[in-house]
């Protein structure tokens, strides 16, 4: 299926209405912070897309104003929403039956979950992979994933937040905001603590098979180097 066509992007320059033209979808996100997944300003990053024109985008957002008794700058904001008639009045639209229902896709995701989804799709699953075992076919990465994020922080205690910020800066190509950037020494220095003061027997195999991708933990920061590297500085 083709998703782009030669005409995009398309721009209107009128208010759209989906039965005249292409069917237009909105998209937004909240809690973003980019690379850096253990910034302090919140744990979750939401991101939603409707499918709505300007003008059904335009009464619909009217009337849940009246609802929600908005009486502040016609650009919508969520604190406009905060109160129990705002709450009541998103929720009646995104129920089903409601005014936007089918039209919304909301994904969203715990940061720290993702920082060991990455941890394992990036370092155990090369591991295993070399050994002949697919990890993804029985949803054992999701599992261990699960089990990592919801066992770690009391398995690990006050090294649990500090071996996530690690594995960012592991990760990432640059260092942002101050601060060393994490090398594989240093990171698996903290895996190896973290394994020896581990309290709980959910999380020591997972650190176990983390304590062995050091080759893979190597090649990921090379190949994350190599990646966004200015071309002219590249061998």
């Amino acid at each position: 299926m083709k998703v782009v066509d030669p005409a995009w992007p398309l721009w209107a320059g009128a208010a759209t209405v989906d039965d005249t033209g292409p069917i237009w979808v909105a998209a937004d996100e909240s809690g973003s912070s980019g690379e850096n997944l253990v910034d302090p300003q919140g744990g979750v990053f939401a991101h939603a897309s409707v499918r709505i024109d300007d003008k059904t985008a335009g009464d619909l957002l009217t009337d849940l104003r009246q609802q929600a008794g908005a009486t502040q700058s016609p650009e919508a904001k969520f604190s406009q929403f905060k109160t129990k008639r705002g709450r009541e009045a998103l929720a009646s639209a995104l129920a089903p039956g409601g005014a936007l229902a089918d039209c919304v896709v909301i994904t969203v995701a715990e940061k720290r979950y993702l920082v060991v989804s990455k941890m394992i799709d990036l370092l155990v699953e090369e591991l295993t992979h070399d050994r002949g075992i697919d990890l993804y076919s029985n949803g054992t990465a999701r599992n261990l994933a699960v089990t990592f994020f919801q066992d770690g922080p009391r398995g690990l205690g006050e090294l649990w937040e500090p071996l996530m910020a690690a594995f960012v800066s592991l990760a990432r190509a640059t260092q942002r905001g101050g601060g060393e950037k994490e090398s594989v020494d240093s990171f698996f220095n903290r895996l190896g603590r973290a394994r020896w003061r581990c309290r709980r027997s959910s999380v020591e195999p997972l650190l176990d098979l983390l304590l062995q991708t050091r080759t893979y933990a190597d090649d990921l920061v090379l190949s994350t180097a190599q990646r966004f590297s200015p071309a002219w500085t590249r061998s």
